[in-house]
């Protein structure tokens, strides 16, 4: 079982790369400005819309919607009807084609949300030196020092029945089903 899902997992990754590189090649140079600005995750959701760019085609009217497979959408600069920047904040395969047509840059910073910035992602991963004392991490328990515990003794917990009394229960009914004179002894094993 572990061999088959190894093999799935190197298929997988060789699909992946093998994608990626002809994803990278349709990449212009401020196409590749994207990466350093978004997270990974951000700049392949961009990296995916890059590559079907050239598959977008506008009305001869600038003001008309343009037609995409989720029906006729309207399309600026910096703005798109299409599901794909009302979901992710991300540029869309035809904000990257407007952009391109109307011979300006790809790349725009206000065109992302912040979530998706390579510097909102590293500030919410402070390191433990740039804390202020009152934040700095507490040190370790030393053995002799006992945690507290998660609920106070007063606390009950709020689902019915608790690990111990699920195998205390599970164990019972082994119990039963073992001395049942419906099935023979042999047939289980017991532990």
């Amino acid at each position: 079982m572990l061999r088959v899902l190894r093999g799935e997992r190197a298929h997988t990754t060789i699909i992946h790369q093998s994608s990626k590189s002809t994803v990278i090649a349709k990449a212009t140079t401020e196409d590749r400005r994207f990466e350093g600005f978004l997270t990974s995750h951000a700049y392949g959701h961009v990296l995916a819309e890059i590559a079907k760019r050239d598959t977008v085609l506008f009305p001869r009217e600038t003001a008309a919607p343009a037609p995409s497979t989720e029906g006729p959408v309207t399309v600026t600069d910096d703005s798109c009807t299409c599901a794909f920047p009302c979901t992710f904040r991300l540029p869309c395969r035809h904000i990257l084609a407007h952009r391109e047509m109307s011979c300006k840059s790809s790349f725009d910073a206000d065109l992302a949300d912040k979530r998706w910035t390579a510097s909102y992602s590293m500030s919410s991963v402070a390191p433990a030196e740039s804390l202020q004392p009152s934040q700095k991490p507490s040190p370790r328990l030393q053995p002799s020092q006992k945690p507290s515990p998660c609920l106070q003794p007063s606390q009950k917990p709020s689902h019915k029945y608790t690990v111990t009394t699920l195998i205390l229960r599970m164990t019972l009914f082994k119990q039963r089903l073992i001395s049942s004179p419906k099935y023979p002894t042999s047939t289980f094993v017991t532990s």
